[in-house]
């Protein structure tokens, strides 16, 4: 009888410490204030994930040559959701899931994109500036090539995005491999302080851009 009683305490003992470990919260569900703005949807995107505390991407597809609009936000205190809910009420293109523990965030969003490329490994330390990891991931040639087969312009980021700061720490090198694009931008967005990435495509006047950047405003 000892051993069965044995193995019942430990069965308790597991299920116990179980119940008791810490869940991995909905990042969805970070509460946040934030005051009435006028500013573009990904601006305030941004900025919603930066005073959550979440790390996230942004992916924006524009079929035309117009200026992004911006919109009068009301002010917030609420949760994440809330956030994006609010904003999808004036821009309605708007989508967004959660991704591990961060969330990703599209705009008029489309089945097939760049950002699907797949690419057999990324390799970079934790504490590297962000810029210098996406620089080697444009410049490899699997987005070389799909670049070109998409016909596809790189533009260079857009005056007042500063560059995020690289922070001195250990040397603790970070190598995922058979990801995409999107996956490789997520890993660089997780792997220090939360960032938020941008991935924008536009077609104007016969040509199709793209921009890849890292938000700080």
């Amino acid at each position: 009888m000892r051993p069965i009683k044995l193995a019942a305490i430990s069965a308790l003992v597991i299920a116990i410490s179980a119940s008791q470990a810490p869940q991995l919260a909905n990042p969805l569900e970070r509460r946040l204030a934030i005051d009435s703005q006028t500013t573009t949807s990904v601006n305030h995107i941004s900025a919603l994930l930066r005073r959550a505390g979440v790390w996230g991407g942004i992916e924006s597809y524009d079929s035309d040559c117009r200026q992004a609009l911006e919109y009068r936000i009301p002010p917030l205190d609420g949760t994440l959701e809330d956030g994006f809910v609010q904003l999808r009420s004036q821009d309605n293109s708007l989508g967004w899931k959660v991704q591990d523990d961060g969330i990703l965030i599209s705009r008029h969003a489309q089945e097939a994109s760049l950002l699907d490329t797949k690419l057999p490994e990324l390799k970079f330390y934790r504490h590297d500036a962000p810029e210098k990891s996406t620089d080697k991931l444009l410049n490899s040639p699997a987005i070389k090539a799909q670049m070109t087969r998409l016909k596809l312009t790189l533009r260079s980021p857009e005056l007042g995005f500063a560059q995020l700061p690289a922070h001195v720490g250990s040397e603790e090198q970070i190598i995922p491999k058979d990801l995409t694009l999107r996956q490789a931008l997520n890993a660089i967005a997780k792997a220090d302080h939360p960032r938020v990435w941008l991935f924008e495509q536009s077609a104007c006047a016969g040509q199709t851009t793209i921009l890849v950047q890292w938000l700080v405003k």
